[in-house]
């Protein structure tokens, strides 16, 4: 695997996560 292709899936995982924690963040703070 090239090193282009990792920073991508790690960059992709990335944004994954931040959007599905600040989606529960805001799920969180609505209630």
């Amino acid at each position: 695997m090239n090193p282009e292709a990792l920073v991508m899936m790690v960059a992709s995982w990335g944004v994954i996560l931040v959007v599905t924690a600040y989606c529960l963040y805001r799920l969180e703070n609505t209630k």
